[in-house]
C-alpha cells in the first residue's frame, strides 16, 4: 500500500585535509545534532545518529581530539580505505580505549568497516594505514533533535498546517507543509513527540479525519520518509513525484504494527 522513498538527511560536517595531515575539524551544529540543554521533563526519543566529526587522511595520522556528548548512548567511527590495510586506536584523555577501533582491517574500493565505543568525553584517533582512507563519527543519542527553519523554509509559503492528536499511541506537536521557492515542498514537524518506536514513517493520507488505523490502511497514502526521531523539531523533503497539497492528513505509521500512532488532520494556515 504504500510507497516508500529514501530521504537523504544531510549532516553538515567538516573534513580534514588530506595527504597525512593530521588535522580533523569537529562538525558543527547540524540537522542531525542532539539538544544540548538539559531535558526539562522526562521524555526521551527513539535512539538516533548524529554526526560528531569526519576524518580524513593518507597513511599514519593522529587526528586532533573530538569530544563525544557525556549524555551519549554510544559512539561509532565507520571507515573506508582504498589500498593495504587500515588499523586504528584511540585515548580518552590520557588512558587508551579498552579496544582497537580496527586492527589490519582490509582495504579496497567497496571496503567498509565500523567500530562501536561506550567511552565517552574527548577522544583522540591515532590511525596506521597504507593509502587514502576516511572516516565518520557519529554518536547515539536519545534526546530531543532538534533541527532549525532552514533558509529555504523561512522564505517558503506555508501551504497546509495540523495538530498531532492521540491515535493508537501518544502524540502531539505541530506539521506544517510548505511550497518551496524551487517549486518543491517540505514538512517540518515542531515541539513534536510520539511513543518511541524503532519502525515509524511519515505517511501522508487521503483522509480527512482518520478515526483507526484501519481506515488508514485501507486509504489511498504515501509514505514520504522515516521518522528521524520521535522527539524534537525536523524538516523532510517531500519526494518531487508527491503533490503534498493533495492530501488531507499526516499520521506517524508503523508498516510492522500496521498501526497509526498519531495523527494531525491539515488545513489551510
Amino acid at each position: 500500500m504504500h510507497l516508500r522513498h529514501a530521504l537523504v538527511i544531510a549532516a553538515l560536517t567538516l573534513t580534514a585535509a588530506c595527504g597525512g595531515s593530521s588535522e580533523s575539524k569537529s562538525a558543527a551544529p547540524t540537522s542531525g545534532a542532539p539538544s544540548t540543554a538539559p531535558p526539562t521533563t522526562a521524555r526521551r526519543s527513539q535512539p538516533y545518529w548524529a554526526a560528531v566529526v569526519d576524518l580524513s587522511g593518507s597513511g599514519a595520522t593522529t587526528a586532533k581530539p573530538f569530544t563525544i556528548d557525556p549524555v551519549a548512548l554510544q559512539w561509532r567511527m565507520t571507515f573506508h580505505c582504498q589500498t593495504g590495510t587500515f588499523s586504528a586506536t584511540g585515548v580518552r584523555g590520557t588512558e587508551p580505549l579498552r579496544r582497537p577501533l580496527a586492527a589490519n582491517a582490509p582495504c579496497g574500493p567497496q571496503a567498509e568497516g565500523s567500530a562501536f565505543s561506550g567511552e565517552l568525553g574527548t577522544i583522540t584517533v591515532s590511525v596506521t594505514a597504507t593509502g587514502p582512507w576516511d572516516a565518520k563519527v557519529e554518536q547515539q543519542v536519545d534526546g530531543p533533535l532538534v533541527e532549525p527553519v532552514t533558509p529555504a523554509l523561512a522564505s517558503a509559503q506555508v501551504v497546509a498546517v495540523g495538530q498531532f492528536t492521540k491515535l493508537d499511541r501518544e502524540g502531539e506537536g505541530t506539521v506544517k507543509v510548505y511550497r518551496l521557492p524551487n517549486g518543491r515542498q517540505a514538512v517540518r514537524l515542531e515541539s513534536f513527540y510520539t511513543s518511541i518506536n524503532p519502525d515509524l514513517g511519515l505517511m501522508l493520507s487521503s483522509l480527512a479525519a482518520p478515526k483507526t488505523s484501519a481506515e488508514l490502511q485501507a486509504a489511498p497514502s504515501t509514505e514520504i520518509a522515516l521518522l528521524k526521531a520521535t522527539y524534537g523539531s525536523m524538516n523532510y523533503e517531500v519526494p518531487p513525484d508527491v503533490d503534498a497539497t493533495t492530501y488531507q492528513s499526516v499520521a506517524i505509521w508503523s508498516e510492522r504494527a500496521k498501526s497509526a500512532f498519531t495523527v494531525a488532520v491539515l488545513h489551510a494556515p
